[in-house]
């Protein structure tokens, strides 16, 4: 199984856990196998924003992407709208609150756990991707994005006088040509898809008549990657990066409790 990050705000991921166990056969994420893909849906009519919900949710259809039989790989994708525009801000928007810091522990928690999940994991960015959506996309394995659409991708946190969590200026610097880092992290740029594989924000960018069956294509492919090799050298690859983020998780979030500095 994947190697968990640690949650040192005490219950967050154990109720999100137990949330999603209860949620997920009636919620807006969806999960289908097919052959070796597994496929996971977020579809909440409208941008897919990230509740406590709908992270437990999804948690949940890793846990159970985790205990298929056989090599397969994850393909996560959005709905026509969005594949995420991030943190949902009814929460993140207020002051500081215990709300806050649960909400960013759970988000944090997800994107390291895709970043370090013990199968291959293609995000399909079926429109806008801002925020925490856009550090997902930094998290996957592969990036898949539509040609001559108008959808936006970007991390938008500073735009909105947020700051960018030390997780997704580290998935950032992974990723993202080291010319347009500043640009994309912190001076809040948002790219077209054709722009955003050219920085690194995307790893591919083809029709949007052969979107979904691309996606599939590459997951297919990296499903016939078998483990202990697959998940013992992404984890030798990506171990610095791991680690800072797991050591540094924690302070990042207290900034978000109460009678803490603003984010």
């Amino acid at each position: 199984p994947a190697q968990r990050s640690p949650v040192v705000g005490g219950v967050v991921l154990g109720l999100c856990r137990s949330l999603g166990s209860a949620l997920i056969m009636a919620s807006a994420v969806t999960y289908t196998r097919v052959d070796d893909v597994v496929t996971i849906t977020l579809n909440d009519g409208k941008m897919n924003a990230f509740s406590l919900e709908r992270l437990a949710q999804l948690n949940a259809a890793l846990d159970r992407a985790e205990a298929e039989n056989g090599t397969i790989a994850v393909l996560l994708l959005g709905n026509v709208k969005a594949f995420s525009a991030g943190f949902d801000l009814k929460v993140m928007g207020g002051p500081p609150s215990s709300a806050q810091y649960d909400l960013f522990m759970a988000g944090a928690n997800l994107a390291l756990r895709l970043f370090d999940f013990s199968r291959p994991v293609v995000i399909g960015c079926t429109g806008h991707a801002l925020a925490l959506g856009a550090i997902f996309l930094l998290a996957a394995d592969v990036k898949v994005g539509q040609l001559g659409t108008r959808h936006k991708i970007g991390l938008t946190e500073v735009a909105i006088g947020m700051t960018v969590p030390v997780f997704g200026v580290e998935l950032a610097r992974h990723s993202i040509t080291k010319t347009a880092l500043e640009d994309s992290v912190l001076h809040s740029k948002v790219y077209t898809p054709q722009e955003a594989q050219a920085v690194g924000l995307l790893s591919l960018v083809v029709p949007p008549d052969s979107f979904h069956a691309v996606c599939v294509s590459e997951a297919a492919r990296l499903a016939k990657l078998e483990n202990p090799g697959y998940v013992k050298t992404k984890r030798y690859l990506r171990k610095g990066i791991l680690d800072h983020m797991r050591a540094t998780l924690e302070a990042d979030g207290v900034r978000l409790k109460p009678n803490d500095s603003k984010l």
